[in-house]
Parts: structure tokens; C-alpha cells; sequence
């Protein structure tokens, strides 16, 4: 049986958690550079200003990434369940797309030098 302290307990857990998530997005600065890995290899270093596709050829074969003004997409992969598609848009420092299957990783940085995680700061 829960007690009414349980139950404040509980409920102010809740709303500390729910008042985090903003928190912690404006810790997250918008990324300047697109930093491409393939095998935890670099492969390429881009600007996030400019707009361009990148083919990165992985185990499984191409896949496209798109940098535009709406941020970095996987546009295409050879993977089977697409789930770095599905993945969406990213524009922030620190966000990552990840084709695990290809073994293509995509990270958002800051500035170059800037090597501040979350946890860090």
C-alpha cells in the first residue's frame, strides 16, 4: 500500500523528471561541424552551413547523407530496417545517427577544439 508521503514522493519525482528535459536541451548548443565515421574511422569532417550529399561506402554499400538548413538526415541505407532513416533529423552538438549494420556513424560537434560532452559542462 502506497502512504500519501509515497505518494508526494512519487509525484514530485515525476514533475523534477518532466522539468529536465528542457533543461537539458539548452545545454545542447546548435552543432557547427558533421564529422562522418565509418568503421571508427574519419572519413569526413563537413560544415553543418553548408548544403551537400554525401555518399559514404559501408560493409553493406552506400549510404547518402544529406546536410541542409533542417539539419542531417541518413536519406538512404543499405541496412535492413532502415532505423537510421527512421531516425530523423539532427542539428545539435552531441546528436548522433548511427547505421550499425553499414557501421556509418554521424555526429553533430561544435566548434573545432571543442571536445565538452553533457556531462562535462
Amino acid at each position: 500500500m502506497l502512504t500519501l508521503p509515497d505518494k508526494i514522493l512519487i509525484a514530485g519525482l515525476v514533475i523534477v523528471t518532466l522539468a529536465s528535459f528542457p533543461a537539458i536541451r539548452h545545454f545542447h548548443r546548435e552543432g557547427k561541424r558533421v564529422v562522418i565515421e565509418l568503421d571508427g574511422e574519419e572519413v569526413g569532417n563537413f560544415s553543418l552551413e553548408e548544403d551537400r550529399l554525401i555518399p559514404v561506402e559501408g560493409k553493406l554499400g552506400t549510404t547518402r547523407v544529406e546536410i541542409s538548413e533542417k539539419g542531417v538526415r541518413v536519406l538512404d541505407s543499405p541496412c535492413p530496417y532502415k532505423l537510421c532513416i527512421k531516425s530523423g533529423s539532427i542539428r545539435r552538438s552531441g546528436e548522433t545517427l548511427v547505421c550499425l549494420p553499414n557501421r556509418v556513424v554521424v555526429r553533430i560537434t561544435g566548434d573545432e577544439g571543442e571536445e565538452v560532452d553533457a556531462v562535462s559542462r
